[in-house]
């Protein structure tokens, strides 16, 4: 986090920030089918920094579109992992 934020972090009521955790987390998120695929790009991220990240972000979406035809929608599958790489691209 940066800094500024910690600072807000550290000047706010505990229980708002307590509130917007709770209002937050995703219910049995251990066990959701994302998470494998979350964890083979936070290994990128830890090993090899955020811009190889992001490389590898654009470069595995940019595949997944070239392997279907424009309008096609994908198959259950590949759209996760198209939605996850798309919220670590806004990120």
């Amino acid at each position: 986090m940066s800094a500024r934020f910690t600072d807000f972090c550290r000047s706010c009521d505990s229980s708002i920030l307590e509130r917007a955790t709770t209002a937050t987390k995703i219910k049995d998120f251990e066990q959701h089918e994302c998470l494998p695929i979350l964890r083979s790009y936070a290994t990128i991220l830890d090993n090899e920094g955020l811009q190889v990240l992001w490389h590898h972000v654009v470069q595995d979406r940019a595949k997944l579109q070239a392997q279907f035809k424009s309008g096609q929608p994908f198959p259950p599958d590949v759209s996760l992992k198209d939605k996850v790489l798309r919220i670590l691209d806004y990120l």
